[in-house]
Formats: structure tokens, sequence, C-alpha cells
């Protein structure tokens, strides 16, 4: 790991308790020092109800059919 930290320009930091691992996490922070702007864009209405009134449309379809009183089939040649 030092050696690809070497090769890139990086740094490694060996944290083996809690204070190196405070000490690590400051150094970082020190070194990052530059802030990033977040745009973010959300739509202005909630797009979740319409895959939810297809399920509950699909749904309301499906049990209408099995509601509905079925047809008694006839033979078409034969005896009726």
């Amino acid at each position: 790991m030092r050696d690809i930290a070497q090769s890139t320009g990086g740094s490694f930091f060996r944290a083996m308790d809690r204070g190196s691992l405070a000490q690590v996490h400051s150094q970082i922070n020190a070194t990052e020092t530059h802030e990033i702007d977040i745009v973010s864009e959300r739509p202005r209405s909630d797009l979740f109800w319409w895959p939810i009134g297809a399920v509950l449309m699909l749904t309301i379809g499906i049990q209408a059919s099995w509601l509905r009183p079925r047809r008694s089939r006839r033979p078409i040649w034969g005896r009726t």
C-alpha cells in the first residue's frame, strides 16, 4: 500500500488504535480544504404514485375478471 501511495502521489496512513485514527482523520481533514457546491434537482411532485396506481388498477381488473360470471362453453361440432 505504501508503494501504491508513493507511486500515485498519495499518502499512506496506518492507525492501530483510536488515538492514531483520530490523528489520521485530522490530517486528512487538514489536506482536504476545497469546498464543493452540490446542485441537485428534485421533482416537484412525488412520482411513486404512478406505479402504485398502475398496480392498483391491474389488481382491480384481475379481481373484476374473477367475479364476472363465466359463459358456458358449447361444443362447435357435435351435440348441443
